[in-house]
C-alpha cells in the first residue's frame, strides 16, 4: 500500500522517513497487497489488479469467448490470425494482461472500446493496465466510465484504489462508502478504508479500521505494515514500535515488516537498532533494492553521506534500471557539491522513467544551483506537470523566476504554492504517491 506521502516533512528532524516511504511506495505499487472485495487471496497489487480483471472478464465475457484466445496460445498457425470480435479482442487482452504485457493489453482493450464504447468490462480492464503502470489519473477515467455504464462493488473498489493511489484519499473514502452498500466488508476493504482515512488525516478512524483488517486476516504481513505506518502517522510512536515488534516476531522473514520496524525504531530514537533492522531487511529481500534504498535514506538522514552513497550504489547494482536509486545517489552527490555529477544522475533517472516527478524536481534544484536557470525552469515545470500537487516544485520554480527577474511569474507561482497548502483542502499527491 502506498504510504504517507510527505507527512514527515512536518517533522524536519526525521526527514529520512519521507524518503523511505516514497521508496516503499515505488516498491509497493509494483508488489503491494490489494485484493478485490469479493476475494482476498491476492498478495500483490499488480497481481490483484489483474486477478480482478481476469475474473471480471471470465464472468462477463464468458469462457466460450476466451476459447479462441486459448487456441491462439496453443497454435502458432492460429496465432497468426488476429482476433476479430469484441469478445475475442477482450479475451486476448486478458491473456496479455495476465502475462504482464501491459502495452499490448492496453492496445487490445482500446481496440475493443473503439468497437463498443459502452463495454464496461473493457473500461475496467483498460483502467487496470493504467493502474499497473502507475498512471492512476488515466485509470480513474476508465474506472469511472465502467462504473457509470455498469455499477458494481468491484468497479467502485477499483475506482477507490485508483483515487487513493493518485493522492485523493477523501474521494477514495466517499467511493468506499458507496461500495460498502453493495458488498460485504472484507479485510482488504478495511485495509484500503483505513489507509484512505489516514491519508485524509482521520487518524483514529484509520488506525481503528487498519486494526480491523488485521483482526480479520492476521496472516497478511502487509496489513500489519500499513497498521504500523498508520500508527506512526498518528504520532503514537511507542504504540507503533510495540506493534511492529510483535509483527516482526510473527513474520520474521518479512523484509517489509523489518523495514517498518526500523522506521518505528528510528522514530523512537533507537538509531542503532533501526540501522540493524534496515540491514536485516536488505538481507531478507530477494530483490533488496528498496531495502538498500531505505538504508541509504537512513544514512542520508543522519548525515552519513558516504555510507548513504554506498547503500545507493548497492541498490543500483541490484537494479540498474531503478530510477529511485539513481535519484537518491544523485542527491548524495548534490550534498557533496558535485552538481554536474548529480545532474547526470538525475538525467539518467529521467531516461529510465520519463514521468518520474522527483527526478525532475531534483534536476531543477541542481540546475538552479549551477545558475542554468532556463533549464531549471523547464525541469521544474515538468515536475509540476507530472504531479500538480508538488508544493516544493512550485516554491523552487518561484525562486527560479525571481532570479531571472520575472517577479510577476514568481508571485503567481507562490500564490499556487500557497493554495496547495494541505490545510486548505485535498490536492493531488496528498495521501497518494505521486511518484513511482
Amino acid at each position: 500500500m502506498v504510504l504517507m506521502g510527505r507527512f514527515f516533512a512536518k517533522r524536519e528532524e526525521k526527514q529520512i522517513l519521507r524518503c523511505a516511504q516514497d521508496d516503499m511506495s515505488f516498491r509497493v505499487k509494483r508488489s503491494g497487497a490489494r485484493a478485490c472485495p469479493e476475494r482476498s487471496e491476492g498478495n500483490l497489487l499488480w497481481v490483484a489488479a489483474s486477478g480482478r480483471a481476469v475474473r471480471t472478464a471470465l464472468c462477463r465475457v464468458g469462457w466460450l469467448a476466451l476459447l479462441p484466445v486459448a487456441l491462439l496460445a496453443l497454435s502458432p498457425k492460429i496465432a497468426a490470425q488476429a482476433p476479430s470480435t469484441v469478445d475475442e479482442i477482450v479475451g486476448r487482452g486478458v491473456v496479455l494482461l495476465d502475462k504482464g504485457e501491459l502495452d499490448a493489453a492496453r492496445e487490445a482493450f482500446a481496440k475493443a472500446l473503439s468497437l463498443d464504447p459502452n463495454l464496461a468490462v473493457a473500461h475496467n480492464l483498460l483502467g487496470t493496465t493504467y493502474e499497473r503502470s502507475g498512471q492512476s489519473i488515466k485509470a480513474i477515467k476508465e474506472f469511472e466510465a465502467a462504473q457509470r455504464l455498469e455499477p458494481s462493488a468491484e468497479f467502485l473498489y477499483n475506482l477507490a484504489l485508483a483515487y487513493y493511489q493518485a493522492g485523493f484519499p477523501r474521494r477514495a473514502l466517499a467511493t468506499l462508502q458507496e461500495a460498502s452498500k453493495l458488498a460485504p466488508k472484507t479485510a482488504e476493504f478495511y485495509r484500503l478504508l483505513g489507509d484512505a482515512e489516514v491519508g485524509a488525516d482521520q487518524y483514529s478512524q484509520g488506525v481503528r479500521d487498519l486494526r480491523r483488517s488485521v483482526e480479520l486476516d492476521a496472516s497478511n504481513p502487509d496489513a500489519f505494515f500499513d497498521l504500523g505506518i498508520g500508527i506512526l502517522k498518528s504520532g503514537a510512536d511507542r504504540d507503533a514500535l510495540a506493534t511492529m515488534s510483535k509483527a516482526a516476531t510473527a513474520f520474521p522473514q518479512s523484509s517489509n515488516i523489518r523495514m517498518a520496524l526500523g522506521i518505528a525504531q528510528y522514530m523512537n530514537g533507537a538509531y542503532e537498532s533501526a540501522e540493524r533492522s534496515f540491514q536485516t531487511a536488505a538481507q531478507l529481500d530477494e530483490s533488496p533494492v528498496s531495502m538498500y534504498l531505505a538504508l541509504g535514506n537512513f544514512y542520508l538522514g543522519t548525515g552519513r553521506i558516504e555510507a548513504a552513497r554506498n547503500a545507493y550504489l548497492k541498490a543500483m547494482a541490484s537494479d540498474p534500471a531503478n530510477p529511485v536509486a539513481q535519484t537518491r545517489y544523485g542527491m548524495t552527490l548534490a550534498r557533496a557539491g558535485r552538481w554536474n555529477d548529480a545532474i547526470a544522475c538525475f538525467q539518467k533517472s529521467i531516461e529510465l522513467k520519463p514521468d518520474y516527478g522527483e527526478a525532475y524536481y531534483e534536476l531543477g534544484k541542481a540546475l538552479y544551483k549551477t545558475n542554468r536557470l532556463n533549464e531549471a525552469e523547464h525541469a521544474l515545470e515538468h515536475a509540476i506537470r507530472v504531479n500538480q500537487g508538488d508544493r516544493e516544485a512550485y516554491y523552487q520554480l518561484a525562486q527560479v523566476f525571481e532570479r531571472e527577474g520575472s517577479r510577476e511569474k514568481a508571485r503567481q507561482t507562490l500564490e499556487v504554492w500557497n493554495q496547495l497548502d494541505p490545510a486548505k483542502g485535498e490536492t493531488p499527491g496528498q495521501g497518494g504517491n505521486g511518484n513511482p
